[in-house]
């Protein structure tokens, strides 16, 4: 028998990460405003918030102080889509820019939200990238995987050895290598979507846990400077046990990188359309 997302949610939270701007997209503000160029133009956060059927499903936010007020102030003004848990909280800054994902849950952790749906019954907590408008938020999928292990991660992939992708690396722990930090060329290896499933009890567990920071250089403003992040990958290895769930790239893989070329709105917008 089918299961109904209502069914499903009432003990399923999602997570969005939603810290970054939409500099690189041209667009000044948070990246999850950036308008895709459809027949009907719709935000990355209008879609995602979209897809949820049941309107009282637990949702969380991360946002950064560069963007906490802006996507706030969106989401009130859209009547948060119609969704009526939605919590927004920050993670924090290294100098003048986001530290990147990686302790998205101990901040989720020291904002109460973690003993809040744990209390209300949440077992399993969807975590979704704002840049990928294919993810499916409340993913049964997922979910059901997750109800057999501690994690569980979409891969899919990859279009050629040097994509700009993340390498997952399998073995007696799940390990995905950046793309930025990776020496793997064997195209075999399956591509990181970013979208996984994790239980209540594991984010727990590994809330305490010091994570290395990572240099990455981006492009701002018309320039590349050096920063230093945190990245959530990191945190894979400390699953005692996890799957793999091998997708369909088309269905469910559209990240949203670039103002032109690939990645890029134009890209991303077909594969919607698709």
């Amino acid at each position: 028998m089918m299961r109904s997302l209502e069914v499903m949610s009432s003990h399923v939270g999602c997570l969005i990460l939603a810290g970054g701007q939409g500099t690189r997209l041209g667009f000044d503000g948070p990246k999850g405003c950036v308008e895709l160029p459809l027949k009907e133009k719709k935000t990355l956060f209008q879609i995602l918030l979209e897809k949820i059927k049941d309107k009282t499903a637990p949702v969380a936010i991360m946002t950064s102080p560069i963007n906490h007020e802006a996507t706030f102030d969106y989401l009130n003004k859209n009547g948060f889509f119609g969704l009526k848990n939605v919590i927004l909280f920050q993670q924090e800054m290294e100098g003048t820019y986001p530290n990147g994902n990686g302790k998205a849950f101990p901040y989720f952790c020291r904002a109460g939200i973690w003993e809040e749906w744990k209390e209300r019954g949440v077992k399993y907590l969807q975590v979704i990238p704002i840049d990928n408008p294919l993810a499916i938020p409340f993913d049964e999928d997922l979910i059901a995987a997750n109800k057999e292990v501690e994690l569980v991660l979409r891969g899919v992939k990859r279009e050629s050895p040097v994509e700009k992708m993340g390498v997952i690396l399998e073995g007696k722990q799940l390990r995905v290598e950046e793309y930025t930090e990776t020496v793997q060329r064997d195209n075999d290896l399956l591509g990181n979507t970013g979208i996984f499933s994790c239980s209540m009890d594991f984010i727990q567990r590994i809330s305490t846990i010091d994570l290395p920071q990572h240099t990455v250089k981006k492009k701002v403003g018309g320039r590349w400077v050096s920063k230093k992040e945190y990245f959530i990958l990191d945190i894979f290895p400390y699953a005692k046990n996890f799957k793999i769930l091998v997708s369909d790239r088309n269905k469910y893989f559209a990240p949203l990188k670039n103002a032109s070329g690939p990645d890029s709105l134009e890209t991303v917008a077909k594969a919607l359309m698709t």
